[in-house]
């Protein structure tokens, strides 16, 4: 057999798993989200906009340290070609865990006086810190195994893992919530979340972890992790508007209405990041193929905007209803944020490919690059609208940015031999989501606000949207059809 032809079976094949592996995640995801979603939902009408800000302040220092642990040695270990040697796999664990346990007590020291920039939190707010750096350096246990799923794609079982890992979450959250704990429920539901990953990973995974550094296998591999890891602490620093600026200036109840629209406007992007988690080590594969890596990038941001646009546009149509019927109209205050942060999933079909792509090649000093540039927008952008606007000026600056960000991802592509133009992409679905938008939001003065009433207008808006698509893009809809029965459940022809 040819050379050719083999190259072109493993693109197949290739293929064939990113689209299991993702439909895998997807299902995945759907489950996860819905026992997150319900356990948010109880979480937060018990608890107050301020104390999800104090938590989100608390979790945003711990995760400031996690990035300078981590070093980037997970994403090396994915992103290298071929096998990975034993020597890689335990060099990994025993930097990573030894970071981890140093930074864990360097936090634990100096919790304290960390805090002491943030005159708003309450007194004992350390231990918060103190606890959820317990947590993460736990969980920290499951990175390399996790990694070797990952490797062969084995998302069936890293599905399992994370469904148990949110089901001890949301049970130990909301039953201590429920007796009066605070956001102390949270932080004792992410140590007992990180135990049960960990359990559970080394279930699947016959691997016995041993402490060794091999110096070769650690240039390498921190060769591409550090330029990587510190493009991810860059972007934290992007992110530290809120808990840091944000909170300084506007107090603990800005950050709690921030976080809560946040999290509720991107719940759709289960979906992107799903597709994601699956295409970077297909696309690293394909990484020397630039054309067949084109392709799989046009047909994946077409598929995820068939998607992901319709479920944005019915949450903008729906947004105040829903906040009222769900999580009750204390969190009113944070609907603008959460329209503006709706921004985020409405483009993430296009966003989101993009940026996997560039990370698949392998450029990770352009990555590097990329946060920075991030970074100085998310402050040059944050800073004066917050002070003008106040906490809307953060997701008003992220639609901005994000406009800024999806042009840059494809002039990198394109200087890489990846050429992709705004022709390549079909826009009907755009305009047909739209439409239904529009429909959904006239009718919905009509009638009585209740979850019932809402639910069915969601529904009934996805049900119009899907039989436009069928009308009026019928390839399209013919090809996720195909796509969702064959390749994902299974179901032959």
């Amino acid at each position: 057999m040819s050379i050719h032809a083999d190259n072109h079976e493993e693109i197949a094949s290739l293929k064939t798993k990113l689209v299991r592996s993702t439909g895998i995640l997807v299902v995945r995801q759907v489950v996860l989200r819905t026992i997150g979603f319900l356990g948010n939902v109880i979480l937060a009408r018990i608890l107050a906009p301020e104390e999800f800000g104090i938590f989100a302040v608390a979790a945003f220092v711990v995760a400031f340290f996690t990035l300078i642990g981590e070093v980037g040695l997970g994403a090396a270990l994915i992103q290298r070609k071929g096998e990975l040697t034993e020597e890689e796999i335990q060099t990994t664990f025993t930097i990573q865990q030894g970071f981890f346990t140093v930074l864990f007590l360097l936090i634990y020291l100096i919790a304290p006086q960390i805090l002491g920039f943030y005159p708003d939190l309450p007194q004992g707010s350390e231990w918060l810190v103190r606890a959820l750096a317990l947590s993460l350096l736990i969980t920290s246990l499951r990175t390399v195994p996790t990694i070797l799923l990952e490797r062969e794609l084995a998302y069936d079982k890293i599905a399992r893992i994370e469904v148990a890992e949110v089901l001890t979450y949301q049970v130990i959250a909301v039953a201590r919530a429920v007796m009066g704990r605070g956001r102390g429920a949270l932080v004792t539901a992410a140590i007992l979340r990180g135990v049960a990953g960990v359990i559970m990973v080394f279930i699947y995974v016959k691997w016995k972890p041993s402490f060794h550094i091999d110096n070769g296998a650690a240039r390498r591999l921190l060769g591409f992790g550090v330029p990587y890891q510190l493009s991810n602490f860059i972007y934290l620093g992007a992110d530290a508007v809120v808990p840091v600026f944000v909170a300084m200036v506007k107090g603990s109840s800005a950050v709690g209405f921030l976080t809560w629209s946040k999290a509720f406007s991107h719940i759709p992007l289960f979906i992107t990041s799903s597709f994601s988690r699956a295409a970077f080590p297909a696309f690293s594969k394909l990484q020397e193929n630039k054309d067949a890596l084109k392709e799989s990038i046009v047909k994946a941001i077409d598929r995820l905007n068939l998607v992901m646009v319709p479920l944005a546009v019915l949450m903008a149509a729906l947004g105040p209803e829903l906040v009222r019927v769900i999580y009750t109209g204390k969190w009113l205050p944070g609907i603008n944020a959460y329209y503006l942060y709706l921004c985020v999933p409405l483009v993430a079909g296009l966003s989101g490919p993009l940026y996997t792509a560039i990370l698949a090649l392998g450029k990770s000093q352009i990555i590097l690059a990329i946060s920075i540039t991030l970074t100085v927008l998310e402050w040059a952008f944050g800073v004066p609208l917050v002070l003008k606007y106040g906490f809307m000026g953060i997701p008003l600056g992220h639609a901005i940015i994000l406009v800024i960000l999806c042009i840059l991802y494809l002039k990198v592509l394109k200087k890489h031999g990846v050429a992709l133009t705004l022709t390549d992409f079909r826009y009907r679905n755009l305009v047909l989501a739209l439409f239904v938008g529009i429909i959904i939001f006239k009718i919905k003065s009509y009638l009585p606000v209740t979850i019932i009433v809402i639910v069915g207008l969601f529904l009934v808006g996805l049900i119009l949207y899907t039989a436009l698509i069928y009308i009026f893009c019928r390839q399209q809809f013919n090809e996720v059809y195909e796509l969702v029965k064959i390749k994902i459940l299974g179901i032959q022809p």
